[in-house]
């Protein structure tokens, strides 16, 4: 037992114990039964081929190309580039001929070129630009007259400036470059003399940049450079008065705002706001209350969220989350309970959703993740029990789509790619780069237009560039509902998915199989489109079969995904048509209750009130009535109607649902007698 166990008492983290039990060998290898089984990562290019490799890191897009670092056998250590394509990646430029190092670091974006320092071997690392060619390849400055290296850092763009810091004999200062061809310029000698404020953090805020600095009397406080000029660089307060300093520890914006981790006598080291100026800095929440530390370390931006390592009191060093309000600044979990820490290193999230790597009860590193509150926070690896000495240890933690891809070890495989929806039973090997306990040690994950890249080793050749892989995926299967032989089925609609780790192009759709001819495409909007990973296409199918039985076929979907093509089991029953109903010829009977011959008006009337009632042998039929010879109408039974002196006559006809009607309608005569009024 650990000795962190030990201080416990034996009692094991709630979360943690979850875990063990349903993780010990979770992460496993598994794939949608509806995907292909391509893999999700492939070899891009084998530079050099054999197991020297190339050893490739900091991929950097610039347009419809990147650029990397890489050892060449020949030149060194230099920048290669490559326009997404394995026959269109190779050297750059040799920037210090030979077999020694020219270096590509700290890379940035500006202007349409990349920025970044070199070493050419003459005059030390100084600042150099390319545009992705070799002859775009250029120094910009010799910052540092001579064979000196004025060691370009921190490159940050903001407000159409590019911002870094420069060693000369002035020592590490601020400097700015107005535009991708000018010239560097030293923005203030923060520290006279030859030490240097050595400005560390440099981040974009409101069109300048946030940093700390050291002026050599105030310690290392926050500075705002508010325009790239001398007189718009200024200390933002000694917050520490005197040669102790702030301590800030990390800045980050989150919402426009801008946030540091900072250090005074009254509040410790705690969360900050501010807008670049003393009276608009200001703690966000004191965790801890007085001088205690509530918030410190580095400050990281995740999702919507800012995170950091955070003390309430009474526990140990773990997780805290701000939304950049007070009331949404707290202690994310109590990861590990008790005074015990579990320091967590890494962050990626999206929205309030964050994984992040910590310590469990045993200080074994474990990817954990969390909803935003205490309950929905959970260990998602545990460490074999079978191999106590061998812990996950995530590492490389990125984010593409929905889904977190990290390096982890386990004992079977040794240290490879991982995925995690955030749950535990979706934690789980994506995929085994060297076979066997032996490690491919995947970093560098980069997302360039889509696409993933890494550095990592088969085991075989050296370390190369591998990139993610197209994945087509489809539903399951597609039945459709009985149908007649002649006719069609309503059209069922299926979506086929970009479900791997590259955008995939779609070349092809159709119906194949015995009885592919009785499944039809009738729309789909997915052949010759790019699927950027994560997106989805529709394509509607209808089954018209023409002849009776059970029929199968398959949606075949042909793509650049390497397990191509995708295939949909499709199925159908075909009847055959129902016999069309019996042509109804029959007209129907109409039946008149009897009306009597003679009908006497009651005394001091002129007319009176006679009620035929009829009916039809056809449920279902309608009637027309004729009454003293005229024209048939539309009737209902019974009807009642009135008739004065003399001979009357009625008669009514049915006519079917068919339409059917009665040649011989029921009739009736009578006649009406009305008593004359007797004279007195």
């Amino acid at each position: 037992m650990s000795e962190r166990v030990k201080e416990r008492g034996g009692r094991i983290n709630r979360r943690a114990a979850q875990a063990i039990a349903a993780v010990a060998a979770v992460i496993c290898l598994a794939a949608p039964a509806s995907a292909s089984a391509g893999p999700a990562v492939d070899l891009f290019a084998d530079l050099v081929p054999g197991s020297g490799g190339i050893n490739p890191s900091r991929f950097t897009e610039l347009g419809d190309k990147f650029l990397f670092i890489a050892g060449d056998p020949t030149a060194g250590a230099e920048p290669f580039v490559s326009d997404g394509t394995p026959a269109g990646t190779g050297l750059l430029k040799d920037i210090n001929p030979g077999s020694a190092t020219g270096g590509f670091e700290n890379p940035a974006e500006f202007g349409g070129f990349i920025f970044f320092a070199a070493n050419d071997g003459t005059h030390g690392k100084e600042l150099w630009r390319t545009d992705g060619t070799t002859s775009g390849t250029q120094p910009v400055a010799d910052i540092f007259a001579g064979a000196g290296a004025s060691s370009p850092a921190g490159l940050t763009v903001s407000g159409g400036r590019l911002y870094f810091r420069a060693t000369t004999a002035a020592g590490a200062e601020l400097f700015v470059l107005s535009g991708p061809t000018s010239t560097p310029v030293q923005i203030e000698d923060i520290n006279p003399g030859p030490g240097g404020s050595t400005p560390s953090f440099i981040t974009a805020f409101d069109g300048g940049v946030l940093f700390r600095a050291d002026d050599g009397t105030s310690g290392t406080e926050p500075y705002f450079s508010a325009d790239g000029s001398a007189a718009g660089t200024n200390l933002i307060s000694d917050f520490n008065p005197g040669p102790g300093s702030s301590g800030v520890s990390g800045i980050q914006t989150l919402g426009g705002n801008a946030f540091m981790i900072m250090s005074t006598a009254a509040t410790g080291s705690e969360l900050f706001r501010t807008d670049g100026t003393a009276a608009g800095t200001a703690v966000v929440k004191e965790i801890q209350s007085g001088p205690g530390n509530g918030a410190f370390n580095l400050l990281f931006k995740a999702g919507d969220n800012l995170y950091f390592t955070a003390n309430s009191g009474g526990i140990g060093a773990e997780p805290g989350v701000s939304d950049g309000t007070a009331a949404g600044t707290h202690v994310l979990a109590d990861v590990v309970p008790g005074p015990l820490a579990a320091s967590a290193t890494a962050y990626e999230g999206r929205g309030d959703d964050v994984w992040f790597a910590g310590e469990d009860l045993e200080g074994d590193n474990q990817l954990f993740f969390s909803d935003g509150t205490e309950a929905g926070t959970v260990q998602l690896t545990a460490t074999d029990p079978d191999d106590p000495s061998t812990e996950p240890d995530p590492g490389n933690l990125r984010l593409f789509g929905d889904r977190l891809l990290f390096a982890a070890n386990r004992t079977d495989v040794g240290r490879e790619l991982f995925v995690s929806d955030g749950t535990v039973a979706g934690t789980k090997l994506l995929q085994e780069l060297t076979p066997g306990s032996s490690s491919s040690n995947p970093d560098n994950l980069t997302i360039i237009d889509g696409r993933l890249f890494l550095r990592g080793s088969d085991g075989v050749r050296g370390s190369e560039i591998y990139a993610g892989q197209p994945t087509a995926s489809g539903p399951p299967s597609a039945a459709f509902a009985t149908t007649e032989t002649g006719k069609s089925s309503a059209a069922k609609r299926l979506t086929i998915s970009s479900a791997g780790f590259g955008p995939m192009h779609v070349s092809d759709i159709r119906t194949v199989g015995t009885d592919a001819l009785d499944f039809d495409l009738v729309d789909e909007n997915c052949i010759g489109d790019e699927l950027a990973a994560g997106a989805t296409c529709q394509v509607d199918v209808v089954f018209g079969p023409t002849a009776v039985g059970v029929k199968s076929g398959q949606l075949r979907v042909t793509s650049d995904d390497a397990d191509s093509p995708l295939l949909i089991p499709l199925s159908g029953t075909a009847v055959a048509p129902k016999p069309p109903p019996a042509t109804d010829e029959t007209p129907p009977q109409t039946t008149l209750t009897p009306v009597k011959p003679l009908i006497k008006a009651k005394k001091g009337k002129k007319k009176v009130s006679v009620t035929f009632t009829f009916s039809s042998s056809e449920a279902g039929s309608s009637f027309a009535c004729s009454i003293d010879g005229g024209a048939f109408q539309p009737c209902n039974s019974p009807l009642r109607k009135l008739f004065g002196k003399g001979g009357h006559s009625f008669a009514v006809r049915a006519t079917d649902a068919a339409g059917n009607t009665d040649a011989t309608p029921a009739q009736a005569a009578f006649k009406v007698k009305v008593k004359k009024k007797r004279k007195r």
